[in-house]
């Protein structure tokens, strides 16, 4: 077999010896081009297309927060104001979530786990859903242990929002204590005066009468000057 360079219409063209094994060849002769860093690098752009920890703000995420399951959606946690969920979160230039793995530790079904109170963090998650508008649970206690797991997530709107909350619950519960201390002293002033009603009534049914005096503000009995109006007056007439 020759070596001389073939032509082609009076052009010469060299023949193109393949770099390795993996090079494809058309007719004996390696195709042109550096396919093998082309496939590199594509390989390389579909990695970062598919990487595991960046999800769209819409893609559904598990939570796992004290045993309680629960699920939302990554923008949801992601735009929120917490520092807590920030730190495990973060908007790439393109606008998509990607989860930080050194901050997140997950369960066996791949659930990312908060180690919180899950009664709680119903009421926590509802508010970075809707907000102010939250519709919260009127028990102190209850609102109380709200507040402090606005704490913990650093939500400094829903600290306002639980500390005016909890300011309406203790001006009401001081109204109805003192409503109640107010019927409790009526109750007092009512049983006193029939106390009064029954001594004056009694006093009338042994005889004599009851002088004006004994409704003084004394509140003492002054009998008759004299034995007057009582029975030593009635003896003395006798006599």
């Amino acid at each position: 077999m020759s070596n001389q360079p073939r032509t082609y219409n009076g052009t010469v063209t060299s023949r193109i010896y393949q770099n390795g094994p993996a090079s494809p060849k058309v007719n004996g002769y390696a195709s042109i081009g550096r396919t093998s860093q082309h496939s590199t690098s594509a390989a390389a752009q579909l990695k970062n297309l598919f990487n595991p920890f960046e999800h769209h703000g819409n893609d559904i995420v598990e939570l796992n927060v004290g045993g309680c399951a629960f699920a939302t959606t990554y923008h949801v946690l992601a735009n929120s104001k917490s520092p807590y969920f920030k730190s495990i979160f973060k908007l790439n230039n393109f606008g998509r979530v990607v989860e930080i793995p050194d901050s997140i530790t997950k369960d066996k079904a791949g659930r990312i786990f908060i180690n919180r109170d899950g009664d709680l963090f119903r009421y926590v998650l509802q508010y970075l859903r809707d907000g102010p508008r939250v519709a919260l649970p009127n028990d102190l206690n209850i609102l109380k242990m709200l507040r402090r797991e606005a704490e913990f997530f650093s939500l400094q709107e829903f600290i306002q929002l639980l500390d005016h909350l909890l300011d309406q619950q203790l001006n009401t519960s001081f109204a109805t204590r003192q409503s109640h201390v107010n019927e409790e002293m009526l109750d007092i002033l009512r049983h006193l005066s029939q106390q009064q009603s029954a001594a004056n009534a009694t006093m009338n049914v042994g005889g004599g009468f009851v002088p004006s005096s004994m409704n003084n503000n004394s509140g003492g009995y002054n009998p008759p000057l004299n034995g007057v109006g009582g029975f030593n007056h009635l003896n003395g007439i006798r006599r």
